[in-house]
């Protein structure tokens, strides 16, 4: 398991697996015209989800790696947690706006401090699901956390409210 002990010892040898997990993702982004357009777009919106959503792929690299997922499955978990939020491209400016303290010109959730993320419209999972899932480049992995990534072990998540056993 990955702990603060092992990464005070090891930190070189985790940072080179992720660095190596993540430079496998940016190459297979690079060589797929779908999931470029996916990560531009993306970036287009925000510089500030963009990171979020670099962070949240981190993490989950991180977390996979403790869990003693292999590569592969890694992988797919990164590409999904990278276009977890693909959604919020497609939710319109006005319905953004509606949001706690979020201005059209502001565009993200993330702008603000003291947002949380189920404020965010309902809506952007839908929306991203609908947006990737005849992407045969994607693995299921990948589209199950894009349309599960705010549903909450007790169920009190969207956009199915499903409990623990039954999240993908």
């Amino acid at each position: 398991p990955i702990t603060s002990e092992t990464l005070k010892q090891h930190g070189k040898e985790v940072y080179a697996e992720v660095s190596k997990i993540t430079n496998k993702l940016i190459d297979a982004l690079s060589r797929s015209d779908v999931k470029i357009f996916y990560t531009i777009e993306l970036m287009g919106t925000d510089m500030q989800m963009y990171y979020h959503s670099i962070n949240v792929t981190i993490m989950s690299i991180l977390t996979a790696m403790n869990m003693g997922v292999n590569e592969k499955d890694i992988f797919k978990m990164a590409t999904g947690s990278l276009l977890h939020d693909i959604g919020i491209i497609r939710v319109d400016d006005f319905e953004l706006s509606k949001t706690k303290n979020t201005s059209p010109k502001s565009k993200l959730a993330w702008d603000e401090p003291n947002m949380e993320a189920d404020e965010l419209p309902k809506e952007h999972i839908e929306i991203g699901y609908n947006m990737v899932k005849s992407d045969n480049s994607l693995s299921p992995i990948a589209k199950h956390i894009i349309y599960s990534h705010h549903e909450y072990l007790d169920g009190s998540g969207f956009p199915r409210g499903i409990k623990q056993e039954n999240i993908p």
